[in-house]
């Protein structure tokens, strides 16, 4: 917003909190991105049980890994949990998408919907409270946005 009229005036671009020349692009080089690969593939065949944060970092390099988050490639949901962005638009989506039909959903329904464990299931429902989709009410939670999209 401060900047707005200085990126009028000349050839930067803003995205999101980020603000470039319209010229440059993050690039990684061919090691970078056969590890980056082999992470995504991963990340797609580990489906709700994803790697760590920590095994992320170890096997990208922990710059790679910031630049895949900065990117939003990677959507890490705690410390510790963290999804590809195609795995991460799914399964929130399933949580939306049951919250929407039964009205709420609690830990134990969203461990036994995913097929995963308390961990998983937790950091999915505290990241939802986080990002003000949802909010606790006792056990459960509710959605407090109607018009949901995990489209980016």
């Amino acid at each position: 917003a401060i900047f707005n009229p200085i990126i009028a005036q000349t050839e930067l671009v803003e995205e999101g909190a980020f603000v470039r020349t319209a010229a440059h692009s993050v690039t990684f080089s061919a090691a970078q991105q056969q590890k980056i690969d082999r992470l995504i593939k991963q990340f797609a065949d580990s489906g709700i049980n994803s790697p760590s944060v920590k095994d992320a970092q170890a096997a990208v390099g922990e710059d790679v890994y910031f630049a895949l988050v900065d990117l939003g490639e990677l959507r890490p949901l705690s410390d510790s949990v963290v999804y590809a962005a195609a795995e991460y638009r799914e399964l929130m989506q399933k949580i939306v998408d049951f919250i929407r039909a039964n009205g709420q959903i609690t830990a134990g329904e969203v461990r036994d919907l995913l097929g995963t464990s308390r961990k998983y299931a937790i950091a999915f429902l505290e990241h939802l409270d986080q990002q003000k989709i949802t909010r606790r009410v006792g056990d459960a939670r509710e959605l407090l946005k109607t018009d949901i999209s995990f489209e980016w």
